[in-house]
């Protein structure tokens, strides 16, 4: 059966406009949105909406068929929990529809359904994903934010872990690559020697490194007594975006007790968008910051887990590369720009529990970049691109009982698996960073739209179910 062709509108037109001209709740004063199934300048199947801040206010449904309407009911809640609103309506005829979506709460003489739980908007490739489409999906590994974003402040650290042991003694295989250059991490010379991760993977400012490892280090030797004592010192990993369009960089907002806070908050369950590392970021013209996906993959009867998490800061000034899906958004939303394209960097973090190598998980994230190039970017000048991939098999042990050690290597021959993986996740991560920001105001006035303020131009490329 062919799927419907479901489309979300901000001005109602056409043969709807006569339609729905005769309800009773229908109000011409009034700015009303719809949802439609089929041809949008003809269609007889509707949702009516009057759009409010906090609320889409479903006003009046016409949908013929039950599948239809379970179609647009989906739909109305992805872009609801897009725009971070809740479902409204008062007729209780509807109740039907959304009561198996959720607790619905009575306000007044309104029912609300908040759509928080979704976890996909857009389905890129082929690879099935975790339970929460993220990086935390790997066993294991989880994700703290710590955030500032108040007036000309909008900054903050994001900490991943890749496990809850001592990660100095028991350290994960890793491989780092540098795309382009114009960055200032901390720490990745010792992975291209060693190939081990020792500490919490940090992220943050520019100009917040220092005080943010001076916190990652104060962690580390607080967490175990033996390091720079009985044995060697410790290597720490910051990774780092210029967030200075947004947030008065200058003012080192950020403390090393910030970084402590980010890394004790860290859970499997995160937010994504303007949190955390990503509160003052911007990515093809939208606001960006921090987003996560993840990806199954079955080889030989088992199954393992791929995660991604970005911090999307690069062509901030300029939207016309934007690609969703192939489809260039820029190029329909002709948007004017807003400083250099240039401008911004990207942090790639990728977790997996495939038994690779360093030099398998350094080719695995060198794969990265075809994501990120499939959503517009091209690795500009000024930008930073870094990725860090780590996996959470075969720990490397601090202290060695014996002179050798044996450990589970994925054969090459299966490698396609990873690198098709990561691909499709980083593109849907920077996607999603992009979804789950808000709009922000910072520093000197400067305002960045969010991505979800022109959903009607993509929101047909939007998952069509769960």
């Amino acid at each position: 059966m062919k799927e419907p062709y479901i489309k979300y509108h901000k001005e109602i037109t056409g043969k709807m406009r006569e339609m729905v001209a005769g309800i009773k709740e229908y109000d011409g004063a009034t700015e009303y949105h719809a949802i439609t199934a089929g041809d949008p300048e003809n269609s007889e199947s509707y949702f009516l909406i009057e759009p409010t801040n906090k609320e889409m206010f479903v006003v009046d449904i016409n949908a013929p068929t039950p599948d239809l309407a379970e179609a647009m009911v989906f739909h109305l809640l992805l872009i609801t929990a897009i725009t971070k609103r809740a479902v409204a309506y008062r007729n209780p005829r509807f109740h039907s529809l959304f009561e198996k979506r959720g607790a619905i709460r009575k306000i007044g003489d309104a029912f609300l359904l908040d759509c928080g739980g979704i976890k996909r908007y857009i389905k890129i490739g082929t690879y099935p994903t975790g339970k929460n489409n993220a990086i935390t999906d790997v066993t294991g590994v989880t994700v703290g934010h710590l955030t500032l974003a108040s007036g000309d402040i909008n900054t903050g650290v994001t900490a991943v872990l890749p496990h809850q042991g001592n990660l100095f003694r028991e350290k994960v295989p890793a491989g780092a690559h540098v795309f382009n250059g114009f960055g200032k991490p901390l720490g990745l010379i010792q992975i291209e020697e060693l190939g081990i991760i020792e500490t919490p993977i940090l992220l943050t400012n520019t100009l917040n490194v220092g005080a943010i490892a001076d916190g990652l280090i104060r962690y580390m030797l607080a967490s175990d007594a033996a390091i720079a004592d009985t044995t060697a010192t410790v290597n720490p990993l910051v990774l780092e975006c210029n967030d200075g369009y947004l947030n008065d960089i200058r003012r080192l907002a950020l403390t090393p007790e910030d970084a402590v806070k980010a890394i004790m908050a860290a859970d499997s369950d995160f937010a994504q968008g303007n949190v955390g590392a990503g509160t003052g970021m911007r990515c093809l013209g939208f606001k960006g910051g921090i987003g996560s996906s993840s990806r199954v993959i079955e080889i030989a009867g088992k199954t393992y887990t791929l995660g991604v998490l970005v911090n999307s800061n690069f062509q901030g000034g300029s939207s016309r590369d934007l690609k969703i899906k192939g489809r260039n958004i820029g190029e329909l939303l002709q948007k004017a720009d807003k400083g250099p394209e240039d401008k911004g960097s990207i942090i790639v973090v990728i977790a997996t529990d495939l038994p690779l190598d360093p030099m398998q998980l350094r080719r695995v994230a060198r794969r990265t970049e075809l994501g990120i190039g499939n959503t517009g970017g091209f690795a500009a000048h000024g930008s930073g691109d870094v990725i860090v991939a780590f996996s959470v098999a075969n720990r490397y042990r601090h202290f060695s009982e014996t002179p050798t050690y044996t450990r589970e290597v994925l054969h090459d021959d299966y490698i396609n698996h990873a690198f098709r993986a990561i691909v499709e996740a980083t593109e849907e991560a920077i996607i999603n960073s992009m979804l789950h920001a808000s709009p922000v105001t910072g520093y000197r006035g400067r305002h960045t739209e969010a991505l979800w303020q022109h959903i009607e131009s993509f929101d047909d490329l939007l998952i069509k179910e769960e």
